[in-house]
């Protein structure tokens, strides 16, 4: 009788789940295109069940008994092939699909950066407060302007000096633009001593800061000790003028000792890596150096959120 059913198909509402998680239907479909055809006896002898044949269930019929047992057999027969079959499959696929396969690698690539970018975007917004709390750092533009930005530079900083003609061409162009100077010194000795510096003119001598601020940024050759910083100074602002920053400056405890400690505290809070970098507030970050429409493109969006 068995031998009369060349082949069936499995069709179950609501079947068991197999362990492969495919259903009978399912399972049987795939046993079917493995070449696993029905033909012949199929339920297994009495001797593989340990002399225990399978019995007709009360009101069973013969096709419901065979249903059954392909649906408890062939998952197990599936799985099988399934996994002897993997390794050999994917590795011919991805030998066939190269274009495919570099696709994948790409999309993953460019969503673990996004979600980098923006993990690091978060830290910056979380500091927002702290980031254009300009109490007691340089400020240049407009120090009531709606449109904030605030800037991490280093004078000896390459890219910086080529953001700032840009930016000082972005505060003329918009006067309701106001820029937060954070100036750190990452780049040695030289840096760092004149980023103390010019906190302390920006403090004692204010109405010096932008001039002597343009010509340190415009300057081709770097500051690279202490001093040369203060030779600089001192021609910019007169012997006097410069000891009494100087000593500010070196005075541990003073206020002005510790302005370039706090930003590069909230350099290193906001995940700030590198200078130059440019946070328009409502209107977008730049880490590195950015062109004029840029720049512009970020101040209108941030003037339309205002």
């Amino acid at each position: 009788m068995v031998a009369s059913y060349r082949s069936f198909e499995i069709s179950m509402t609501r079947s068991r789940r197999a362990r492969t998680g495919l259903s009978a239907s399912t399972v049987a479909s795939l046993a079917l295109g493995a070449g696993l055809v029905l033909v012949g006896p199929f339920l297994p002898s009495s001797a593989a069940l340990g002399g225990a044949v399978p019995a007709l269930a009360a009101g069973e019929s013969f096709e419901t008994l065979v249903r059954r047992e392909v649906e408890r057999q062939i998952p197990a027969v599936v799985r099988e092939i399934v996994e002897k079959a993997s390794p050999i499959a994917i590795e011919k696929w991805v030998r066939e699909n190269p274009d495919k396969v570099a696709e994948a690698l790409s999309a993953m690539i460019q969503k673990n950066q996004k979600a980098q970018a923006d993990e690091a975007d978060a830290r910056v917004h979380a500091l927002d407060e702290s980031l254009f709390h300009a109490e007691i750092v340089p400020v240049l533009g407009n120090p009531a302007g709606r449109v904030e930005i605030v800037y991490f530079f280093d004078v000896n900083c390459g890219f910086c000096k080529m953001m700032e003609p840009r930016l000082a061409k972005l505060a003329a162009e918009n006067p309701d633009v106001k820029i937060v100077h954070r100036e750190v010194g990452i780049l040695g000795a030289g840096s760092d001593y004149a980023a103390h510096f010019n906190a302390g003119i920006w403090t004692l001598a204010r109405d010096k800061y932008p001039g002597i601020h343009a010509k340190l940024m415009a300057r081709k050759q770097p500051l690279r000790t202490k001093e040369e910083v203060e030779a600089f100074m001192t021609q910019e602002l007169g012997a006097a003028a410069t000891a009494r920053i100087r000593e500010a400056v070196l005075r541990e405890g003073d206020p002005l000792y510790g302005i370039v400690t706090t930003n590069s505290n909230l350099a290193v809070g906001a995940g700030v890596q590198g200078t130059p970098f440019v946070y328009v507030r409502d209107g977008g970050m730049f880490r590195g150096a950015v062109d004029d429409k840029a720049l512009s493109d970020a101040v209108a969006k941030a003037r339309a959120a205002r």
